[in-house]
């Protein structure tokens, strides 16, 4: 009988660990979230909070959201590389939207200006937006897609609180950028569609 001896590289090794702790990765933000969930809970104000009150819960929520911000925003930067890629997140976070409407209703303006930038953006339709200003939306957009973020999205209202409050943190960010694009739509129906051209717009690959 004769002996086989599998020898494997060092890429092969590494591919193989990642592959086995992927699991364990996706297990350890779960329980994160979860754990997340819970303290948000036990530090929800009183029935008639004090303004002190909602200070306090929105800094705290603040902590909890800014870290799983970081993760979505670095695949928004990656993905803004494909137009569209970002069509279709911008297609699936409309959908998913529309499964939380009450807890998104006091963004809900701004979040669909934000769905048709990014849309039009894809398209190339409209060139008057920043590279920065594209990421930080999609970033928005993949946090809202995330079932798995600061609050586990499966928790009736309470799910999309931390969602409403990233996205509510996003459109201040480029305010300017949603009331330009909204200019240009109003143009547009007049017939002067030229956006104003901004360095950066597109990516390299999307020229």
């Amino acid at each position: 009988m004769k002996r086989v001896c599998i020898v494997f590289c060092p890429r092969d090794q590494a591919s193989i660990q990642q592959r086995f702790q992927a699991p364990e990765r996706r297990t350890a933000r779960r329980a994160q979230a979860a754990e997340n969930t819970s303290a948000v809970m036990d530090e929800l104000p009183p029935p008639r909070p004090t303004g002190r009150d909602r200070r306090a819960m929105l800094r705290r929520m603040k902590l909890l959201w800014k870290p799983w911000f970081r993760r979505e925003k670095k695949k928004a930067e990656r993905l803004v590389e494909n137009p569209v890629a970002v069509l279709r997140a911008a297609d699936h976070a409309a959908n998913r939207a529309q499964t939380a409407r009450g807890p998104l209703a006091r963004i809900w303006d701004d979040l669909q200006t934000a769905l048709r930038l990014a849309r039009a953006w894809s398209r190339r339709d409209y060139r008057g937006v920043t590279r920065s200003t594209i990421v930080l939306v999609v970033a928005g957009l993949l946090y809202l897609l995330s079932p798995i973020d600061a609050i586990i999205d499966a928790i009736p209202v309470l799910g999309f609180l931390d969602d409403a409050l990233v996205l509510g943190w996003v459109f201040r960010q480029v305010r300017w950028e949603l009331d330009a694009f909204r200019e240009w739509e109003s143009r547009r129906l007049l017939g002067n569609d030229e956006p104003p051209v901004s360095s950066g717009a597109l990516p390299a690959s999307a020229a």
